[in-house]
């Protein structure tokens, strides 16, 4: 497939920005794996150390399966020429240093929702993690746009969206809310399955879930932007994905923490730990009440 014909297709990778950022998020992919198999690895609990893997590779490997397709329909452009290759994909160029980028900060994000859901979270605290995420958005993609130009957004119609100002398109940042949680909630319903090799289709559901997240809100914005449509009809498709998007964050803020036993059947000694056995759960609460 040819690329897009209103991509700017002449970007030059700046090899001093590419090491530098290439560098912090491998740097960062690398932090997240020892965060979260430090303590299973300590507990020695294997099928654990598995689960938390699978994820976390699951999400790198997005990058190859998903990130050109997004790129397509959300019309993101990265420089090609210099560029660090990982694939080719829908008439679009991913480069090397995305897949660290998916491993941490969906594969991770993911594994951390997850993590907070098995240990109890409250609705709120659900909350607090999706402002966040939103939050590390912005600092991991505006200096990328801005300063290293690795990469930018285009299209004449792109919706609440400016090169120079706001260079990170609104609709994007709500989107990335359900990017972390819908896999997430995908992955526990999967792991409500008492048999252990369900693990195995990890991957195809975090695959299947990126593809979910995106097109479940963002279809109009998507069907605007590559339609022709005005600026203005682009705006309100891209309002109804805003909406639609920050509407099923707070659904699934309230859902997440009644699934917090969906997966207790395979809860191995560090899952345990820190889990009030049921009954100092009782002793708790009798206190309480006096």
């Amino acid at each position: 497939m040819n690329p897009p014909m209103d991509a700017p297709i002449d970007m030059v990778v700046n090899p001093l920005w590419q090491w530098t950022f290439g560098t912090l998020h491998f740097g960062i992919a690398g932090l997240t794996i020892y965060l979260a198999l430090r303590n299973p690895l300590r507990y020695r609990d294997w099928w654990e150390v598995l689960f938390r893997s699978v994820i976390l590779c699951s999400g790198a490997l997005g990058a190859v399966v998903f990130e050109g397709a997004v790129d397509r329909a959300g019309k993101l452009w990265y420089a090609e020429y210099g560029a660090w290759p990982l694939v080719q994909f829908w008439g679009t160029h991913v480069p090397l240093w995305v897949a660290p980028v998916y491993l941490w900060f969906i594969g991770g994000g993911s594994l951390f929702i997850i993590q907070r859901v098995r240990s109890g979270c409250r609705p709120k605290d659900f909350l607090y993690i999706f402002g966040g995420i939103a939050i590390a958005d912005l600092l991991l993609e505006v200096p990328i746009i801005k300063i290293a130009k690795l990469y930018t957004y285009y299209g004449a119609n792109q919706p609440f969206f400016n090169r120079h100002w706001f260079p990170l398109p609104l609709w994007f940042i709500s989107t990335n809310r359900l990017f972390d949680l819908v896999p997430a909630l995908l992955i526990l319903l999967l792991m409500s399955f008492r048999t252990k090799w369900v693990i195995a289709l990890i991957p195809s559901v975090m695959f299947g879930s990126m593809y979910v997240s995106y097109a479940f809100v963002t279809w109009p914005t998507v069907a605007a932007l590559h339609s022709g449509a005005s600026p203005l009809v682009a705006g309100l498709a891209a309002t109804y994905t805003i909406f639609l998007g920050v509407t099923a964050t707070f659904a699934g803020a309230q859902l997440a923490p009644r699934m917090r036993n969906i997966m207790s059947h395979h809860d191995g000694p560090s899952a345990r730990r820190g889990r009030p056995s049921q009954d100092a759960l009782v002793t708790q609460l009798t206190t309480s009440a006096r």
